[in-house]
């Protein structure tokens, strides 16, 4: 029998450990969504028209979106669409190479007046694994349609600055540190993400916001050390 080098022995040690973690890592679905329309603007698919509801009489498609957190490289995504009764069925299958740990696919059905009413159901599959699942409702009433307007720059720009704080922040001894900066994705949660360095050897941190209200911070949620990131938990509703 031809021995391996240890080189080759090396690298179809990696091979084999990369395969094995691909095939055991979980498909994480981020988000599912439905429309009839939609824009690429930069590259990017959005739906200008997101609802889970269409029409015989008004609609031509169904567009559904997936988008997921996986292992980046070449993909075998299948779905499948199934009427309410299982009577119609139709397969689609795309060959997709993620270039990005976070990628997405859409499907299209043509929405005809011979189409089954009642709800369908489209289950998509990544290499195999279960991808996600999405319902949607077909009638003959017309829908009400409302389409999801671009923000402008100034728009972009005032909710991403309702999102930031300046954390004020006081040692022990009472003395006024350097602010430092932080972040609210979630206002009705109330948690403030920041970065370790922040909180260290600080006896008191309060955030101000962009309209230059103080909020309190009560307590220290959670916090990485090797990752550097801790979060605050402020005041619910901001």
């Amino acid at each position: 029998m031809r021995r391996l080098s240890a080189v080759g022995l090396a690298a179809f040690l990696i091979l084999t450990v990369r395969v094995a973690t691909q095939q055991i890592e979980p498909v994480q679905v981020l988000k599912i969504s439905s429309g009839a329309s939609g824009t690429e603007p930069n590259g990017v698919f959005r739906l200008t028209d997101e609802r889970s509801v269409f029409s015989r009489a008004t609609d031509r498609e169904v567009i559904v979106l997936f988008q997921w957190e996986h292992v980046p490289g070449p993909h075998k995504l299948v779905a499948q669409w199934r009427s309410v009764d299982g009577g119609a069925t139709a397969t689609s299958a795309i060959d997709y190479n993620a270039t990005d740990k976070r990628f997405g696919a859409r499907w299209n059905i043509p929405v005809t007046p011979s189409m089954a009413l009642g709800v369908w159901t489209i289950e998509v599959t990544m290499d195999g694994r279960p991808a996600g699942r999405h319902t949607f409702e077909i009638g003959d009433a017309n829908v009400a349609v409302v389409t999801r307007r671009p923000l402008t720059h100034d728009e972009h720009y005032a909710r991403l600055n309702k999102l930031f704080v300046i954390l004020r922040r006081s040692g022990p001894d009472g003395v006024e540190l350097e602010p430092a900066a932080g972040f609210v994705p979630a206002p009705k949660i109330g948690h403030v993400y920041t970065i370790l360095p922040a909180i260290d050897a600080t006896d008191t941190v309060r955030a101000v916001t962009t309209d230059g209200a103080p909020r309190a911070l009560t307590h220290l949620v959670g916090a990485n050390r090797r990752q550097q990131w801790a979060v605050l938990q402020g005041t619910p509703g901001w």
